[in-house]
């Protein structure tokens, strides 16, 4: 502290410009991903990703999408699709959001399954929607192996 007592010492300054760059560093982290348009942040309420199944395109592959998403306690779908729109609740809070499942023939053997899930509300899912995709791709390998 210098003579007077109400001004920073010399010392001071430096690592208040440290403390406000590893602030920003870390504000950097947790937006990375919407500030450079991926949902690969935490600042995200959207996930989506698809992947490609050795299941016919018609009857089989629906019947393994309602069977998925009723092991997950989600309700719909409503109405025919495409896309299948599901409602899914969080485990802890109960908030509700909105999952969709779109079904493209590959070839006569194979679809294509693309899921997004969406929270309704707030700007942050903290991977919530990411980890109930990777669950149900999981379970719809599971369901497919028996």
């Amino acid at each position: 502290m210098s003579s007077s007592g109400n001004e920073p010492s010399p010392e001071a300054k430096p690592r208040s410009k440290r403390k406000a760059f590893l602030f920003l560093a870390v504000l950097l982290l947790l937006a990375g991903g919407s500030i450079f348009g991926t949902a690969t942040g935490l600042i995200s309420n959207v996930a989506e990703e698809s992947r490609t199944f050795a299941v016919p395109p018609h009857g089989r592959a629906l019947e393994v999408v309602a069977d998925v998403a009723a092991q997950m306690k989600w309700t719909g779908p409503d109405g025919a699709g495409p896309p299948l729109r599901f409602e899914a609740r969080t485990r802890v809070f109960g908030f509700v959001d909105d999952v969709a499942v779109t079904l493209t023939p590959v070839s006569s053997t194979s679809t294509a399954f693309r899921v997004r899930s969406a929270s309704r509300v707030g700007l942050s899912d903290f991977g919530t929607n990411r980890r109930r995709i990777h669950e149900f791709f999981d379970r719809v390998e599971e369901k497919l192996a028996k």
